[in-house]
């Protein structure tokens, strides 16, 4: 069982896939709503994050992009008076101080409060600032 998706809709579309050291597994909550929980490999699961859209078609798929620097999520909104696909961009926004090289200081990796430093392709996943596009 994955930890804190108790709140999944029965059925809800799942999206799931691995960027570098984190694991992402987006879903549906009860009101339709989209979230997504993260692992660093070898560790706990995160609390799950609301993300903000529209509300997900019941009969929708979610569909997941991952590049060097976002995460893209597509799925069939419950729009009226007729459903259209939306897009959700993540942009990774964790804290973190510019880059140095191949690598940077972070002082918020996961749940932890150590002081680290990370690639940018592990960075990237880190910490979501999500951000929303709707397409016409």
């Amino acid at each position: 069982m994955v930890a804190f998706t108790d709140d999944a809709v029965r059925g809800s579309p799942l999206a799931a896939f691995q960027v570098e050291w984190i694991i992402y597994l987006y879903y549906t909550n009860k009101s339709r709503e989209l979230r997504v929980v993260t692992r660093l490999e070898r560790r706990a699961w995160e609390r799950p994050q609301d993300l903000q859209g529209s509300r997900v078609d019941g009969s929708s798929q979610l569909t997941d992009v991952a590049t060097r620097t976002d995460n893209h999520l597509f799925y069939v909104a419950e729009v009226r008076p007729k459903p259209e696909i939306s897009h959700v961009l993540h942009k990774a926004d964790y804290g973190c101080s510019s880059w140095q090289g191949t690598t940077r200081s972070c002082t918020s990796v996961g749940s932890s409060n150590k002081r680290r430093s990370v690639t940018p392709e592990i960075a990237t996943a880190i910490t979501l600032a999500p951000c929303i596009y709707r397409w016409k």
